[in-house]
């Protein structure tokens, strides 16, 4: 692919049916060329059940074991999305990824009961 053409990755953390659990180094894939990430996202299946002042599900996305983010990516109960309205978005601090670099998923928080854990990153093949 020429660099400049846009990519999109989908890491399926958890398959549908899977209820998502604290964990580390989810998904993990090498990528097969350098990639600049300009955005993210995380959705489920069925959200997460506990009570809202809980904060929700919250993940991070790291390459090489380092953290790409500012802050955890969130999705609050009762929500399918991390852009679901009212979330602020975490900054991605570490946008630029090498080639054969390995990006992986951590579950921080599991909230209650969410199912089919996926993240998506968007971006272009540097």
């Amino acid at each position: 692919m020429p660099t400049g053409q846009p990519v999109d990755l989908i890491l399926q953390c958890y398959a549908d049916q899977a209820v998502v659990r604290v964990g580390s180094r989810l998904s993990p894939v090498r990528v097969a060329r350098p990639l600049t990430i300009t955005g993210l996202r995380a959705s489920l299946v069925l959200a997460d059940q506990s009570p809202v002042e809980t904060g929700g599900l919250r993940l991070d996305v790291k390459v090489n074991g380092a953290s790409m983010l500012s802050a955890p990516l969130l999705i609050k109960p009762g929500q399918l999305s991390s852009r679901a309205a009212g979330i602020a978005q975490p900054v991605i601090s570490a946008p630029a990824i090498p080639d054969d670099a390995e990006i992986s998923v951590d579950v921080v928080a599991e909230g209650l009961g969410a199912r089919g854990l996926r993240v998506m990153l968007v971006g272009n093949y540097a």
